[in-house]
């Protein structure tokens, strides 16, 4: 199973290496916010392939995984709930965050706060950006949605864009990605014993390849559906086709 999964990535990224070069945007909020993440999920993709070259990385895999995983559901959460308002959100989150950073930088006696953000603009451009930044998204909010990555997932199972199988299987693989990101007894324990290391390696390296693959393919066809939505074409008709067969021999795995 592995060495199918690792084979599928492979195929993978050489099909969508085309699409994530581009620069496809026209001046549209969700598109570019898209293609943004279209990047980091190939960036991520492609880290899980040089990884999953080692058994013992694969703990990194599926971290990756959870990160792609993450940053996918972002997109199909946007789509629910409106591409061109959450897309704004989202770019306007960036001064929210950076706020946030800055006062914390503040708090813990920081000075040189614009160096230590790697702000490429000053204190009064983002206190003016942040001030334009709608009430809603600045209160109490950990995050540009306002809800987790797991709450994001149930909300898009509640609403059928998710049917119960994925659902399924997305969570436990979720479940098992998010205890690596993060103080857990269960992943230290399971260091301590070495048959128990191997064992649950070969579970996140199943969990990670699967997860970067049902990701980044999802991705893929939501970037080829906008594009297409907004020029009116099909301009990846190839990498839709080839695609499609991975989707076809993922599911039958």
């Amino acid at each position: 199973m592995i060495n199918r999964f690792k084979s599928l990535l492979v195929r993978l990224l050489v099909a969508t290496q085309p699409l994530a070069e581009g620069a496809r945007t026209e001046q549209d909020d969700f598109l570019t916010v898209l293609l943004g993440i279209y990047r980091v999920s190939f960036s991520a993709l492609r880290d899980i392939n040089y990884l999953a070259t080692h058994t013992e990385a694969a703990a990194s895999v599926l971290d990756l995984a959870r990160k792609l995983t993450e940053y996918s559901l972002t997109v199909e959460y946007m789509l629910m709930k409106g591409r061109d308002k959450k897309a704004k959100e989202f770019q306007d989150y960036l001064w929210v965050q950076l706020t946030q950073d800055r006062e914390f930088l503040k708090s813990i006696g920081g000075k040189d706060q614009e160096e230590a953000l790697n702000l490429d603009v000053s204190s009064a451009i983002l206190a003016e950006s942040y001030e334009k930044v709608p009430s809603y998204l600045k209160d109490g909010r950990h995050s540009w949605a306002g809800l987790s990555a797991d709450m994001m997932l149930k909300a898009l199972h509640d609403k059928h864009c998710l049917n119960d199988f994925d659902f399924s299987r997305i969570g436990q693989a979720y479940i098992w990605g998010s205890r690596l990101n993060h103080p857990n007894p269960m992943v230290v324990r399971g260091m301590l014993d070495p048959k128990e290391s191997e064992m649950m390696n070969g579970l996140y390296m199943q969990q990670g390849l699967f997860l970067g693959l049902t990701f980044h393919l999802r991705l893929t066809t939501r970037y080829i559906d906008q594009i297409r939505e907004v020029v009116g074409r099909n301009e990846y008709e190839s990498i839709a086709e080839e695609v499609a067969k991975m989707y076809k021999e993922l599911n039958s795995l």
